[in-house]
């Protein structure tokens, strides 16, 4: 009988095949794949530093790939009608703790995922400032807070108020900066790994309407109370935009 029709041969043949094999990775993994899944909820806060221009969405990066992966940066590209693209860094995320109203912002450096691994948080995404614009905030954030902290309302029920002389810089740089206007605009949330070439994006677009436009000036109105200067604008201010997603 020849070698080849015993049965018994080949039964130890693929026995041995089946135990070498399960020494290796599922053969869904011996190929890298690389992807990352971008999904966003259907709002996009507009938010400002006395003026200057940003934005705010919760953001869910999933690691569709077989292989650990690390987001070294995220930024969102925004496309005014007729105008040129701005890119806006993703700087913090911001999270509420229990007992404590106000959300505290947490810096964004990189993000490690594992397969299928996501990581969902809410983004705040800045201008690069110039250290100029850094610097002349900073110095209008502390004359007011300052007077508002050395001179206590004496009737605690009753917010303290920053002198004119305190608030009018902080108006008047306002005016200067705030450059959002009526229209519709395109985006795009894109998402780069560390050490690769390639980059990921999803496309939106969103339409900014002239009340939202008038909502954001009326939160002038709080600096003299703090609000927008150190601890966030008045609920009722707040200013979101709906998205819609772009296939």
């Amino acid at each position: 009988m020849s070698w080849y029709k015993n049965t018994s041969i080949w039964s130890a043949v693929i026995a041995a095949s089946a135990l070498l094999l399960s020494q290796f990775p599922p053969i869904t993994q011996w190929a890298e794949v690389q992807n990352i899944d971008i999904k966003f909820n259907n709002r996009l806060g507009l938010n400002n530093a006395v003026g200057i221009v940003g934005y705010t969405m919760l953001l869910d990066l999933k690691n569709e790939g077989n292989r650990p992966i690390t987001i070294s940066k995220i930024d969102l590209e925004i496309t005014p009608e007729g105008s040129a693209a701005q890119i806006y860094n993703a700087e913090f995320y911001n999270k509420i703790l229990p007992n404590n109203p106000q959300p505290i912002s947490y810096p964004i450096t990189s993000i490690a995922l594992q397969p299928d691994e996501s990581w969902i948080e809410q983004v705040s995404f800045n201008p690069v400032f110039k250290p100029s614009d850094e610097e002349k905030l900073n110095e209008l954030r502390l004359r007011i807070a300052q007077e508002i902290w050395e001179n206590p309302n004496p009737n605690q029920r009753a917010l303290t108020i920053a002198s004119v002389d305190a608030v009018s810089p902080a108006e008047e740089f306002f005016e200067k900066r705030f450059d959002l206007e009526k229209g519709q605009y395109k985006a795009s949330v894109n998402v780069y790994l560390e050490d690769s070439e390639t980059s990921y994006e999803k496309k939106f677009e969103f339409i900014v309407y002239d009340y939202q436009i008038e909502t954001i000036k009326s939160q002038v109105n709080d600096y003299k109370f703090g609000a927008g200067i150190y601890y966030p604008v008045n609920n009722l201010k707040s200013v979101w935009a709906k998205i819609t997603n772009i296939k």
